[in-house]
């Protein structure tokens, strides 16, 4: 695999909360995070998918702003983010979390891989929240608070609400 797709998934912003999270970062990408410094852990890659498409997906996507039922580039919730993104990838998922959350097979959170999907309970009534998990901890969401972005998966919030993974490709 290239240089640049390695470094592509630096870039990637992936799923991980249509509710509100806490303030993390004020700039594009987290302290610490440089596009070109980043460190792939080659054991994350899922080679059955294309990085560059996926990398491509997520930079057409940064920063859009959410949207609760939205669909398009003006404005997309997190379900929506994950379909366009697995879409763009030649994939077809279920439209909402709630389908979502039994599609594909199960996998350890010690185990993922670049494109699984992470599911969290952000509200203590059932999963309601999916993002795509990106690499060195690291998953992109459409976040209720800061639209598509860039989130530390390893963090106390998000590891208290976490409820499972899911591996649509394998």
């Amino acid at each position: 695999m290239k240089k640049s797709a390695f470094r592509l998934l630096i870039i990637m912003m992936i799923s991980g909360g249509c509710q509100t999270a806490p303030p993390e970062y004020a700039g594009n990408f987290p302290p610490g995070v440089e596009i070109y410094d980043f460190q792939l852990n080659l054991s994350e890659i899922n080679h059955k998918l294309d990085n560059e498409i996926l990398h491509a997906e997520l930079t057409w996507w940064w920063r859009t702003p959410y949207r609760y039922g939205g669909t398009k580039l003006s404005g997309i919730d997190c379900s929506a983010f994950i379909q366009r993104v697995y879409f763009g990838l030649g994939y077809r998922i279920p439209r909402t979390t709630g389908d979502q959350k039994d599609s594909g097979k199960s996998v350890s959170k010690k185990k993922l891989l670049i494109g699984d999907l992470l599911l969290f309970d952000m509200s203590g009534r059932g999963i309601s929240h999916v993002g795509i998990y990106v690499g060195n901890g690291y998953f992109m969401h459409a976040s209720s608070s800061k639209g598509v972005t860039l989130s530390r998966f390893w963090r106390s919030y998000y590891q208290k609400r976490f409820r499972r993974a899911r591996r649509l490709v394998w």
